[in-house]
C-alpha cells in the first residue's frame, strides 16, 4: 500500500517538474518574440555605397534589452521593428546593441515601431544631398 502510494506521489512530482519547466521555458523564449515599442535611434552610418545602414539602439525603458531588427519596406518607408532578448522581461540572451540592415535606393524614410500598427519617422532623406538626417534636426 505504502509502495502505490509512494509511486503515485513521485508520480505526482514528476508531472508538477515538467509543467513548471514548461512555463519557464515558455517566458525565457517567449519574452524574446516581443516587439520593443520604446526603442530610441543613437548613431547611425551608412555604408560608402549608400546600401547598408548600421544603427546603434536602446531601449528608452529601465528594463530590458534588444536582440534583433526586422526590416519592411512599405512603399518609401523603411520600417524598423525591434524584438526584446530572450531570459525574461530583464533577460538579455542574444542582446545587442547594433543592427545592420539593408537600405533600399527608393527608400526616403526610416521608421520606428510604436505600437498597434504606428510608425514613427526618426530618419529622412534629404533630397537635395541625398543624404540621411534625422527629423528632429530641421
Amino acid at each position: 500500500m505504502e509502495e502505490k502510494c509512494a509511486k503515485r506521489w513521485m508520480k505526482y512530482l514528476v508531472c508538477m517538474c515538467v509543467l513548471v519547466a514548461g512555463i519557464a521555458a515558455v517566458y525565457l523564449v517567449g519574452t524574446g518574440l516581443m516587439k520593443r515599442t520604446d526603442v530610441f535611434v543613437g548613431e547611425y552610418i551608412l555604408s560608402d555605397d549608400g546600401e547598408m545602414m548600421t544603427v546603434r539602439a536602446g531601449v528608452a525603458g529601465s528594463m530590458g534589452y534588444i536582440r534583433d531588427v526586422s526590416v519592411k519596406q512599405e512603399g518609401e518607408r523603411l520600417c524598423l521593428i525591434f524584438y526584446s532578448a530572450f531570459g525574461g522581461l530583464n533577460g538579455n540572451w542574444g542582446a545587442k546593441d547594433e543592427f545592420t540592415f539593408c537600405v533600399d535606393s527608393e527608400a526616403l524614410e526610416i521608421a520606428v515601431y510604436r505600437g498597434t500598427g504606428t510608425y514613427e519617422v526618426i530618419l529622412e532623406k534629404v533630397s537635395e544631398t541625398g543624404e540621411w538626417a534625422r527629423i528632429d534636426s530641421k
